[in-house]
């Protein structure tokens, strides 16, 4: 198992997935997680992947999609328990295009995730007429990236320099306000982005650097970008800046497919 501290859990779709002892309290038990942390094979060309489902800007893609599983057991003192808990596992992301974060709680905080598919069927396998059953299910993550537990956000300013500790390019989102006629330029690692669009008071800029969509007021918008490049967080210190208004940088320290 990966971990086997009573604050290991993974959590995916509502559901928790034990990693603690087994102590007879009625849940949902894992032996083995996988996929998480493994290497793999990477394309050599910088190539990318965006606007499709699951599938975004990333560098040096792994040849396969990152595939994390668990494995483990349920346990309930009473059949229609053990049916509820079954039940709960097979409601997750039932859906082909269905997405959500596999999370994964180690250390005493929340520590890695991804955003996963559901890949195939719930194997489900009861003990009998015990109170038990087996269980394997298993994700697909065609962004191969992995991710910190909890989301970071800068202060708002004209420049704000962030400290990435991760191991990879991490995605951005950076949210531009103020009051301004004219356009303007934000500039970061890997280019800049040129918006033709005027700065008004109370209605926010947002610029998905990992899709390239850009959104006025939430809502996503085709004209007003002159330019967007991919701009994204490498590891290390780097700097953000708008030359109107004030920006709010949104990131994850990520780790290396």
């Amino acid at each position: 198992m990966v971990g086997s501290a009573e604050s290991t859990r993974w959590t995916v779709g509502g559901v928790h997935f034990s990693g603690g002892p087994f102590d007879f309290t009625p849940g949902i038990y894992v032996r083995e997680a996988e996929g998480f942390l493994g290497g793999g094979a990477v394309s050599a060309e910088d190539i990318f992947a965006m606007r499709r489902p699951g599938l975004v800007r990333t560098r040096n893609r792994r040849d396969a999609a990152r595939e994390p599983a668990l494995e483990g057991f349920i346990y309930a003192p009473t059949p229609s328990m053990l049916g509820t808990l079954i039940d709960s596992l097979q409601r997750i992301l039932p859906g082909d295009d269905d997405l959500g974060w596999l999370s994964w709680t180690e250390f005493g905080r929340p520590w890695r995730r991804a955003l996963v598919k559901r890949n195939g069927a719930v194997q489900i396998v009861r003990r009998g007429s015990t109170g038990f059953a087996d269980f394997t299910i298993e994700f697909r993550a065609d962004d191969q990236r992995v991710y910190a537990g909890d989301e970071e956000q800068t202060a708002w300013a004209s420049t704000v320099t962030i400290n990435h500790y991760g191991t990879y390019p991490a995605p951005v989102v950076i949210r531009v306000r103020g009051v301004h006629t004219g356009g303007y330029t934000i500039t970061g690692p890997g280019g800049r982005v040129d918006v033709t669009r005027d700065l008004v008071d109370g209605v926010w800029h947002k610029y998905d650097a990992d899709t390239g969509i850009f959104y006025v007021a939430g809502t996503p918008v085709n004209q007003g970008v002159a330019r967007r490049d991919p701009l994204e967080l490498p590891p290390g210190q780097h700097t953000f800046a708008t030359s109107a208004g004030e920006l709010q940088v949104t990131y994850s320290e990520t780790y290396l497919p």
